[in-house]
């Protein structure tokens, strides 16, 4: 993943992500998270009774977008990606619980489940230096860049 993207992501701390329900329903919603950049995962922290944690156990697809919390239009930038959710067979054997935990304490205080988005595609647009540049990565079975 290139250090342009890891450095944007890094930077920011809410995400919108977007699931699809059963009949095909998209349904959007916002939540702070965390980046593990050596395996490209997303941690966030819902409650199990929101309509997307109910959409997320039948449906592993997800999508979203990353904005940085103050916008200029003369040098925007923005994410987009998508993902899987990860129920088990985490990567490094990283639980996903602990991890959020261990990062944010203070998120002890909310009751919830932490959920883990493994990241399969990612395009950056960022015009800081040239308008409209895009920045693309797409997951490999073995990481590689």
């Amino acid at each position: 993943m290139r250090k342009e993207i890891i450095t944007f992501i890094k930077e920011n701390k809410i995400a919108c992500f977007c699931c699809v329900d059963e009949n095909n329903a998209p349904y959007c919603f916002n939540c702070f998270y965390l980046f593990d950049e050596q395996n490209h995962l997303l941690f966030f922290k819902s409650s199990p009774n929101t309509h997307h944690s109910k959409i997320m156990l039948k449906s592993s697809k997800i999508a979203g977008s990353i904005l940085p919390d103050k916008m200029d239009f003369i040098t925007l930038k923005g994410l987009q990606f998508t993902g899987s959710v990860l129920s088990q067979d985490f990567p490094d054997n990283i639980n996903p619980e602990i991890y959020y935990h261990k990062k944010l304490p203070f998120a002890f205080a909310k009751p919830g489940k932490v959920w883990c988005i493994q990241l399969e595609t990612l395009k950056m647009t960022d015009s800081t230096n040239l308008f409209g540049k895009k920045l693309r990565w797409e997951k490999s079975e073995n990481y590689s860049e």
